[in-house]
């Protein structure tokens, strides 16, 4: 992993991390850079199910074996965000807007 990754949120750097255990392929290369974004992330990108969008990329870009297995591992949890980012979204501007949207009062621990 890179520098620049560690500042990537838990969840974020899991993926990344798996993703460079894989063999090196351009549709490798595209998932690492859509991570590195966020694009995957459960609270900071902007797709409303972005594990789903994992499970598709990576079926449809990086394919085979090696596409099934980041596709598995995304469906079984592997890259779902922490307890701690949950609490640091519901925390922030974005996050006490949707939740005061729902009714849902922010309780912190």
């Amino acid at each position: 992993m890179s520098e620049p990754d560690h500042k990537l949120p838990e969840s974020t750097r899991r993926l990344v991390a798996f993703l460079l255990e894989t063999p090196p392929s351009p549709g490798r290369e595209s998932l690492l850079v859509a991570a590195r974004a966020n694009l995957y992330n459960d609270f900071l990108s902007d797709h409303p199910v972005p594990i789903r969008l994992l499970v598709e990329h990576a079926r449809f870009y990086v394919g085979g074996d090696t596409g099934e297995a980041i596709a598995q591992a995304a469906m079984s949890g592997a890259f779902d965000a922490t307890h701690a980012e949950s609490q640091a979204w519901a925390a922030s501007p974005e996050g006490r807007r949707a939740l005061a949207q729902l009714g849902t009062p922010h309780h912190r621990r």
